[in-house]
């Protein structure tokens, strides 16, 4: 009984130091994150940065006369920057 609770502890902690994530972003995916958050439009900049510890692709698109400025954790998908210039 005790190598069982020995065992579940060293996985639980093997996966929580790796930062074991379900799924990876890929940038394909992240375009169309940003696109669909827009409503459409054209990507002019794209990037793959570090922003607090996490990696985000960075993008600007460009749709009906404004600039958005979108960040899209790689590891979730979430949306972690949106701003609007115009």
């Amino acid at each position: 009984m005790r190598k069982l609770t020995l065992l579940s502890l060293l996985v639980v902690m093997l996966f929580g130091v790796t930062g074991f994530a379900a799924s990876e972003i890929t940038a394909e995916k992240a375009k169309e994150i940003a696109l669909s958050k827009v409503g459409g439009g054209t990507i002019v900049e794209f990037k793959l940065d570090y922003e607090h510890d996490k990696q985000v692709y960075e993008m600007e698109v460009r749709h009906n006369g404004r600039e958005y400025e979108i960040d899209v954790d790689a590891a979730t998908g979430d949306i972690v920057k949106y701003e609007i210039d115009d």
